[in-house]
């Protein structure tokens, strides 16, 4: 995949804690709001890797491809954090067909 094509990739967000004051508050659900994936963050984009274990391995993949291009990423920790992502995404994908 090719930076151009993983930073098009769509996310939708609720925003920083959205989902998590809704459920434990019940306040309103905000509407998702649809971003590429280029245009967020990085935190975000390590908050998706570190608890979006549903997503797939393109996604794994074009949020690692982001931020291993990003000047601030630390490439060793994120080539570790990829693998083992997609290697969980595969192992899931592995069970679910069982």
């Amino acid at each position: 995949m090719k930076l151009e094509e993983a930073e098009a990739l769509g996310w939708g967000t609720y925003g920083k804690g959205g989902l998590a004051e809704h459920v434990t508050f019940g306040t309103e659900l905000r509407e998702v709001e649809k971003k590429r994936l280029g245009d967020l963050e990085t935190e975000h984009l390590e908050a998706i890797l570190a608890t979006q274990k549903q997503i797939t391995v393109q996604y794994v993949e074009a949020i690692t491809l982001i931020l291993e291009s990003r000047e601030d990423s630390d490439k060793s920790r994120l080539r570790i954090r990829r693998r083992e992502a997609i290697e969980h995404t595969k192992a899931r994908s592995n069970d679910e067909v069982v």
